[in-house]
Formats: C-alpha cells, structure tokens, sequence
C-alpha cells in the first residue's frame, strides 16, 4: 500500500512539473518535525471532535484559517516518526508556515 501511495505521489510531483514554472504555483515538498506538544498546542487552539485524528484536526485547524489548499491536497503525517510532509504550491506553503511553525517552535 505504501509502494501504491510513493508511486500515486511521486507520478503526481512528476506530471506536475512539466506544466510549472519556477513560480508560486510550483509545487513543492515541505518536511517539518512534530511531536506530541505540538498537537497538545493545537488542541488547545481547535477543540477536536470525537474519534478526529491529528492529521484531520490539523487540516480543520488551516481550514479554520482560510487556508484552502488547491490540488494536490497531500497532508501526511507519521505520528512514529514526528514527520509531517506537505505538498502544495509554494504560495500555499507559505501560508501554511506561518500557522504551523508557531505550533512546532512555541516556548
């Protein structure tokens, strides 16, 4: 299933650039480092509903912020390994930064 998922992602960033220049609408891979207190953050901020993962709270949470992320709408989130993958156009990545980073690097 994981080899389907790579190929489905790596197919789509492949037919995607033939049409992109370098511009905002380049779509780019953006990896961050979570953990556990950045969803106790995010909690705090979005209350979740029952049974809503963190991948799910998180895309309501930029939702919540007039975030609409265009096609592809990649959010992956490997709780194990405190890696979360986004893979948008780079305006979007840059709107998408400025309510994710606060959550990871709050002190």
């Amino acid at each position: 299933m994981k080899a389907i998922l790579a190929i489905f992602i790596g197919l789509s960033l492949l037919l995607t650039s033939f049409g992109c220049s370098r511009n905002d609408t380049e779509i780019v891979e953006c990896l961050h480092t979570v953990s556990a207190d950045t969803f106790v953050r995010l909690r705090y901020l979005v209350p979740p509903k029952p049974g809503e993962s963190n991948q799910a709270l998180l895309i309501r949470y930029l939702d919540e912020q007039h975030i609409k992320i265009k096609n592809p709408p990649i959010i992956l989130l490997d709780e194990k390994s405190g890696r979360l993958m986004i893979i948008a156009p780079r305006a979007d990545q840059d709107k998408i930064a400025v309510y994710i980073l606060p959550l990871i690097y709050h002190k």
